[in-house]
């Protein structure tokens, strides 16, 4: 999609001025990026230039676009009813249809009032494509994750054929879902493990499920604790961001739209520290303040800093990766703590 380009030499900017078979070389400065404070890839060294080579194919308008997606999904769907009606004729598999296409078969029912919007699955899973090739599960221990997955029912954090599918079963429920591409991955190429526009199979069994909870108080708690246990005195903001600052620094507070060279070290509650550039040889960190380059706990609490401040921001989970988390190193739903030190503002 063409926006507007968000900083000078976007190679948005080099898109728009070509036509429908034009060839370009654009050439992006590393230093330049990095002002604008988007974070460099590994193979991004200052002083070079990232060397983009560029075919434009086709230009198409936003309708064009939605109708040219409508049939192919339409043409998909055919396609992908056709596998599945071969598989359960192979397999002597009775499942049941919904509405929206999804199949499932229970093979254990459960207890109690199937899962609603906004109710809390606990899932273990196991996902394998039709050819019986697992390419996902946390009762595998190949897959190196063997706790049950938490899902937030019906709010979109997973796979359409999931929030769906989800909704037809109980506590302790075992069952099959086998879901259209249209209602997993669509033509998303997730190759090796999911070829585009993939028929999955997902055996589920429903482990528990509980009322939401207020994650947001359920944070501010035991930011609280922690504060109390470590005998801290520490500041709260109105969205729930706690902070101390350790040294003052001069002049005014960090501004929306200035640009933060920070050092820091960021930590989980337990004390495991999951990301620093704190230590010889490594170098500030270029944020620009405001702009959603970072999590919110950091757009917020770097306007509470000046030049030369150091201190710590305590940032709930809503502020930080929420129930997502970012696997590995930051488990879902999870309070955050950093050490930050401005050491430059421009």
């Amino acid at each position: 999609p063409i926006s507007k380009p968000k900083f000078k030499g976007d190679p948005i900017e080099g898109f728009m001025m070509m036509v429908v078979g034009d060839s370009a070389v654009f050439r992006l400065s590393v230093d330049s990026l990095k002002k604008t404070g988007q974070p460099l890839l590994p193979y991004m060294k200052e002083g070079q230039k990232i060397e983009y080579n560029v075919v434009l194919v086709s230009v198409k308008s936003d309708a064009e676009t939605k109708k040219e997606a409508e049939e192919k999904s339409a043409a998909q769907k055919v396609i992908d009813e056709k596998l599945l009606q071969e598989y359960f004729t192979k397999h002597n598999i009775k499942a049941e249809k919904t509405a929206s296409g999804l199949y499932y078969t229970i093979s254990k029912p459960g207890a109690g009032a199937n899962a609603k919007v906004g109710q809390m699955d606990s899932v273990n899973y196991t996902g394998k494509l039709l050819s019986g090739k697992a390419f996902d599960s946390n009762t595998d221990s190949a897959f190196h994750h063997m706790t049950p997955l938490a899902v937030e029912v019906g709010k979109g954090r997973v796979i359409k054929g999931w929030d769906e599918g989800l909704q037809l079963l109980n506590k302790g429920a075992k069952a099959t879902f086998y879901i259209p591409s249209g209602l997993a991955y669509g033509a998303q190429d997730r190759s090796p493990s999911i070829p585009p526009n993939s028929v999955l199979l997902f055996d589920v069994e429903i482990v528990d499920i509980q009322n939401p909870v207020n994650q947001a108080d359920k944070d501010d708690q035991l930011i609280k604790d922690y504060l109390a246990k470590n005998n801290i005195q520490a500041n709260k903001t109105k969205s729930g961001l706690y902070y101390t600052v350790s040294q003052e620094g001069s002049g005014d507070n960090v501004k929306t739209g200035q640009t933060a060279s920070v050092i820091y070290t960021g930590k989980t509650m337990d004390g495991k520290t999951f990301d620093s550039n704190a230590g010889a040889g490594k170098s500030p960190f270029s944020v620009n303040v405001g702009a959603g380059q970072v999590i919110r706990g950091w757009d917020e609490g770097l306007q509470l800093f000046k030049k030369g401040s150091k201190g710590t921001l305590y940032i709930p989970s809503g502020m930080a990766y929420g129930a997502q988390g970012h696997p590995p190193v930051i488990p879902q739903n999870a309070v955050l703590i950093f050490d930050i030190e401005i050491t430059d503002l421009k």
